[in-house]
């Protein structure tokens, strides 16, 4: 079955060139989508973005209840990255938990706490404002879990969002899912990336997004750097 999403207008199209500079209203900035059923574990492509993030290694073999660590990586391509938001989905009872994330030295701004719940884990992190984005390959994240009864496969939803400056849309390429196995047990296919439409914005997120702005640096900064300034 696969994931519905429910429609958002953008009404406020002059926050959309604020991706040269405001990390958070990018990553926010996009269409909000409904997330999967836990029964429905995805790739996620935007098709025509350059950021391709994975989790590595993709497949591995781990002993009930013991833990390791998945590496979240990222290559930007030929973009500058502001800011990425991660959803992470895995079936109940098959993960090791408390399921930890580590930030990594990509994106160095924490725009959304990690949090677990509802058999989700989310994160949002974002380069410095006025930095110009990131360019290269790194470390976005570490996620410690592993397998109790079956396999523990993580695989990114419909709202992992990449933002890039200059990008009008969903900046992402693709993400790779893990999986890790049980010793002897039938070994998770590598997963291949499936389509995902691109987003557009919703005045919703928008709204929340210049609030977090101004929350995190303040007005005179978002003003300066951001172009939002109240009048």
């Amino acid at each position: 079955m696969k994931a519905k999403h429910k429609k958002g207008q953008s009404k406020n199209k002059a926050i959309w060139p604020l991706l040269a500079g405001a990390a958070i209203l990018a990553i926010f900035g996009y269409r909000y989508f409904r997330p999967p059923k836990e029964t429905e574990v995805l790739q996620v492509t935007g098709g025509t973005g350059t950021v391709v993030l994975a989790l590595t290694p993709a497949s591995s073999t781990l002993a009930a209840n013991a833990t390791t660590d998945l590496t979240l990586t990222i290559d930007a391509g030929t973009g500058k990255v502001s800011a990425v938001q991660v959803e992470l989905a895995y079936l109940a009872g098959k993960c090791v938990t408390p399921i930890t994330v580590t930030k990594g030295d990509f994106l160095t701004v924490v725009l959304a706490a990690p949090t677990v719940t509802n058999n989700k884990i989310k994160f949002t992190y974002a380069a410095p404002p006025a930095s110009g984005g990131k360019q290269g390959t790194g470390t976005l994240a570490k996620i410690t879990t592993g397998p109790t009864t079956g396999s523990c496969v993580l695989s990114f939803t419909n709202n992992t969002l990449a933002a890039a400056i200059g990008a009008e849309t969903n900046a992402l390429a693709s993400a790779s899912d893990a999986a890790i196995n049980l010793p002897g047990a039938a070994v998770s296919p590598s997963p291949n990336p499936s389509v995902s439409p691109l987003p557009s914005a919703s005045p919703s997120f928008q709204e929340r997004a210049i609030r977090k702005a101004i929350d995190k640096w303040g007005p005179a900064m978002v003003c300066k750097h951001f172009g939002v300034c109240n009048e």
